[in-house]
């Protein structure tokens, strides 16, 4: 053995210098890429339908500007697939993330059965001509798709959310809802057990008025429930269901602002009347006191206008 490494050492040596010189000038451009959702499978269309989907590309922080390669990969499908995106993309730098969408159009003649396809997203300096080797990253868009002629129910709940609430209004409920199946669906009901810190009685709400998701797409819709409830923290036990089936449950911490009647609860109120929830108090009462001030200064300009109008008539 140590006769082969001594015959062999100026070879190891030469292999060991041309590793550490690729290495040396390789760039690796970004350590991550993804692209969410990751795939598109387990839905169904029928034939003639258009199919409309948002996706995120991101990556980490980036070493130079770069460009997001896009190839349909053979399938049968490639044909109805259409990106809002060209098929090269810019990435400057310090740009992370890229949105786009990607809609589906099912031919009239489909048959049906199930489809599939895929894209593959290549990420690559920009320059790629003038960096020497490139550790090329990439990733790929799997679709998969049931083409049916039968109606085909199928909702998802991604997530639930409470906006700023207060005592003398409507709890605004929203849920994240992604529509899987083939035609327009809704929730059939949503139910609340809300209850506060000291372990009082729990109080149920439900609704049944809400908005309806149209096939293929994820929608955030807004639910208004009325209620009771006075100022404090309440534990929320959420329950959504599709067909009498809970299809999601979640736990949510839900705070009433106070009543409308002094101080901070007023001005709660006044922001859920002008759709203003997002801003904080503070802001809020920034940008009111900015108005009034402007529409002060406006009026006594006004004023002034006027007196010195009047006074000019009365000298004639």
């Amino acid at each position: 053995m140590k006769d082969i490494l001594k015959k062999n050492k100026l070879t190891l040596i030469f292999l060991l210098i041309i590793i550490f010189g690729i290495s040396l000038f390789t760039k690796k451009i970004s350590a991550d890429f993804s692209i969410s959702p990751s795939s598109l499978t387990n839905f169904y269309a029928k034939p003639g339908s258009e199919l409309n989907y948002e996706l995120s590309l991101s990556t980490n922080k980036i070493t130079e500007n770069c460009l997001i390669i896009f190839q349909k990969e053979p399938s049968e499908i490639n044909d109805w697939l259409t990106l809002s995106v060209p098929d090269i993309l810019p990435l400057k730098k310090p740009e992370t993330t890229k949105i786009f969408s990607l809609r589906i159009n099912v031919p009239k003649d489909a048959f049906p059965k199930e489809y599939y396809g895929n894209i593959s997203i290549q990420l690559q300096p920009e320059n790629s001509t003038a960096t020497g080797n490139i550790l090329q990253i990439g990733t790929t868009l799997v679709i998969k798709l049931k083409v049916t002629t039968d109606d085909y129910e199928n909702i998802v709940i991604r997530s639930f959310k409470f906006l700023p609430s207060s005592e003398d209004f409507p709890l605004e409920l929203v849920a994240k809802i992604e529509n899987l199946g083939n035609i327009t669906s809704q929730l059939s009901r949503i139910e609340l057990a809300i209850q506060n810190s000291d372990n009082s009685p729990k109080v149920q709400l439900i609704t049944e008025n809400i908005p309806s998701v149209e096939q293929g797409t994820i929608k955030e819709i807004l639910v208004k429930i009325p209620h009771t409830l006075k100022e404090g923290e309440y534990f929320v036990n959420i329950k959504g269901f599709f067909k009498d089936l809970s299809v999601r449950e979640e736990k949510i911490l839900l705070t009433i602002s106070p009543n409308t009647n002094n101080g901070f609860g007023l001005i709660a109120g006044i922001k859920t009347k002008l759709g203003m929830e997002k801003f904080s108090d503070v802001e809020f009462i920034l940008v009111f006191s900015i108005l009034l001030i402007c529409l002060g200064t406006a009026g006594v300009y006004i004023v002034k206008k006027y007196r010195k109008s009047r006074k000019l008539i009365t000298n004639i």
